[in-house]
């Protein structure tokens, strides 16, 4: 069956035409998950190619010379190939994509690799890196490293990439990278002025982390030239380690990057960044590996509290929607994305945590620190539990996938939590699930500070927008006030108080009234109002609601 899908139209039959149909895909999508597929299909094509052609080789298995020197891994026939162009266009038309998948195919033969690269073929920056990242995603960590000798500005994205090869040899090689080329782009700062560095924060022990893109645009700014090798990008090294946990944490700290608060332009600190740098090449990572790598930091000092000057934003309100992130992130890598399914993985999860790591987790659920927005899914700021449940709101919008799970995932969190620490709710978090639900549910404005995911509001729109909504506002308040006065009196679980009380009451402010049988009749007689009965609202408008009674939510 193999043989006869590779000699008759298989993804290795043409080259030519294998390339024409990736320009095509490429062009419409430019997404990392196009390229994983990518990698995926010429490395394992190349592989099953190999055994067939080795073991059993046979005439009509359609290869062009150049396809059969790095399958048979030729040198010669390579060699020959390259320099009489033999099943290649020439040179000068030959594009990105074609030398990609000849990198690409070449991943486990260095040899091959050397010819290519010392070739007088086209030798793009980022093909290089896409064959870098394909060779840790499939674990040949000889060719990664013969890879990296070739890349200019080594970042946060090729240590994610490393981390999901697993080889401590590559790990360490390209944390060794970094920690050099950071230190010299300190050194290339000193020819600031002295203003200008003890502006920019430079660290006088240890190296620079997120504050690493901000030296790099202020000495582009003052025309001092930059190495490319010595190019960085945004985020926090950190923020790409949590599968490896703390023995990568432990390499990251000892090579100099120790200072665990020092902030980028935006006042961020590390502990803002541990949200997924890229999920294909972190899908395996867990919450507790989060949870992990977060404990380690604290206790060497990065602090949750740290915060913004600007919009008075902790470094805790950013962890709490990295929090919501890698919750759902677990959701969507279950082999069964059912809410039942998740519910007991993330139970079990919890259960499993220690004293230690559960405290961030924790302090997300009853913390009471807040940012100077003006908003009324909070009172007076922000808390991590309103970021944490609006990053929930934000991706169920964002994605189907995730129907029928915000809206309890947050309540069975903090009940989970309950259940393992013997708790009982915290009254912070109670009273912040029950503004925020409700708000949402209202379909109230957000007119918060922006998140990390959103652009920032005007103040004068923000202010508009609030005035337009005042009696809804006003409605919100009188509701959050019955509803909490209502929840102390049943002494009922959070999760019984929302599926019971709150969703009578919601449903009965939200539905609109409709006039009796008689009126009615009267009304229609003359014109006044249709016969039809007012679309329903609470498909669209109690999201919430609706989706608990989906099977596996409240």
């Amino acid at each position: 069956m193999i043989r006869d899908l590779l000699s008759s139209g298989s993804y290795m039959r043409s080259f030519n035409l294998v390339l024409a149909h990736r320009r095509r895909i490429v062009r419409r999508h430019q997404g990392g998950g196009t390229w994983y597929r990518y990698w995926d299909r010429v490395y394992n094509a190349t592989q099953i190619a190999r055994e067939i052609v080795i073991n059993d080789p046979f005439e009509d298995f359609e290869l062009s010379n150049i396809e059969m020197a790095i399958i048979t891994r030729s040198t010669e026939g390579l060699q020959s190939c390259l320099l009489l162009k033999q099943g290649l266009v020439s040179t000068a038309d030959l594009d990105d994509f074609e030398f990609c998948t000849l990198l690409l195919m070449c991943l486990g033969w260095v040899p091959g690799i050397l010819l290519l690269l010392n070739s007088t073929l086209p030798r793009p920056a980022w093909v290089i890196e896409h064959c870098f990242q394909g060779a840790c995603q499939y674990h040949e960590c000889t060719s990664a490293l013969l890879l990296l000798e070739y890349i200019d500005g080594i970042s946060t994205h090729h240590l994610a990439a490393v981390v999901t090869c697993g080889d401590i040899k590559v790990l360490e090689t390209v944390i060794y990278e970094l920690s050099t080329r950071r230190y010299q782009l300190q050194e290339v700062a000193q020819q600031l002025s002295v203003n200008t560095i003890l502006s920019l924060g430079l660290p006088t022990e240890g190296l620079l982390d997120t504050r690493a893109c901000a030296v790099q645009e202020v000495l582009e700014q003052h025309d001092i030239s930059i190495e490319p090798r010595l190019h960085t990008d945004w985020g926090s090294l950190y923020s790409a380690i949590p599968r490896w946990g703390t023995t990568a944490a432990n390499i990251l700290y000892t090579s100099g990057f120790t200072d665990l608060n020092q902030c980028d332009t935006y006042d961020l600190p590390p502990l803002a960044y541990l949200g997924h740098v890229d999920s294909s090449l972190s899908a395996e990572s867990t919450l507790e590996q989060f949870l992990d790598l977060a404990c380690w930091m604290i206790g060497r000092g990065a602090s949750l509290h740290h915060l913004q000057s600007v919009e008075g934003c902790a470094a805790i309100l950013h962890f709490a929607e990295n929090l919501a992130d890698w919750i759902l992130e677990e959701y969507l890598n279950l082999p069964y994305q059912r809410v039942p399914f998740f519910e007991l993985a993330l139970k079990s999860e919890v259960q499993s945590l220690n004293v230690d790591n559960a405290r961030p987790l924790q302090a997300v659920l009853s913390d009471n620190t807040k940012d100077n927005c003006s908003c009324a899914c909070s009172e007076k700021g922000c808390s991590p539990v309103t970021r944490l449940l609006r990053r929930f709101c934000e991706r169920r919008r964002d994605s189907p996938m995730f129907s029928g799970l915000c809206g309890s995932i947050c309540l069975r969190l903090q009940e989970f939590l309950s259940e393992r620490f013997l708790g009982n709710p915290n009254p912070i978090f109670i009273s912040s699930a029950i503004r925020y639900l409700t708000f949402d549910v209202m379909d109230l404005t957000h007119t918060c500070h922006a998140s990390r995911y959103d652009d920032p509001i005007d103040p004068e729109e923000a202010r508009e927008i609030r005035e337009e909504e005042s009696e809804l506002i006003d409605q919100l308040e009188a509701l959050v006030v019955e509803f909490s006065e209502k929840y102390d009196e049943l002494r009922v679980g959070i999760l019984d108080f929302f599926k019971g009380y709150w969703k009578t009451r919601m449903s009965e402010v939200l539905t609109p009234a409709w006039p009796d049988e008689g009126v009615l009749r009267r009304a229609q007689e003359i014109g006044i109002i249709s016969s039809e009965e007012p679309e329903a609202s609470l498909d669209r408008v109690l999201y919430w609601v609706a989706e608990w009674e989906l099977p596996g939510g409240f």
